[in-house]
């Protein structure tokens, strides 16, 4: 789950929700206009996003529910989507250190 550290829930029990809108970036290309621009408004979305989730019986932290929120840039080039986040997790079960973090990801739009 974005916003937390990862390793407190490897060989856990865990569940989580992931719910992302994709927004076209604002004043961007019109129809008669050419290059970056048109890029921008084909290939550039903004995700606001808010993630849930629950850990049990971990051994390093404290069991239960967690959450999130952030926003992200998704740039879609061709078969790929690189998702660039920043997440902040909040409430009593965030984890030491720094709340807010970056997240750098790379999947594919293949239908599997």
């Amino acid at each position: 789950m974005r916003g937390f550290r990862h390793d407190d829930a490897l060989g856990r029990r865990l569940w989580s929700l992931q719910n992302e809108l994709w927004l076209p970036l604002p004043r961007t290309a019109t129809d008669d206009e050419e290059g970056l621009k048109v890029f921008l408004r084909d290939n550039v979305r903004l995700a606001p996003f808010v993630d849930v989730g629950g850990l049990y019986s971990p051994s390093t932290s404290k069991a239960g529910v967690r959450s999130g929120y952030g926003m992200g840039l998704r740039v879609i080039y061709n078969i790929v989507i690189f998702n660039v986040d920043y997440a902040y997790g909040v409430g009593a079960a965030a984890t030491g250190g720094s709340r807010g973090k970056f997240y750098f990801t790379v999947k594919t739009n293949l239908p599997f």
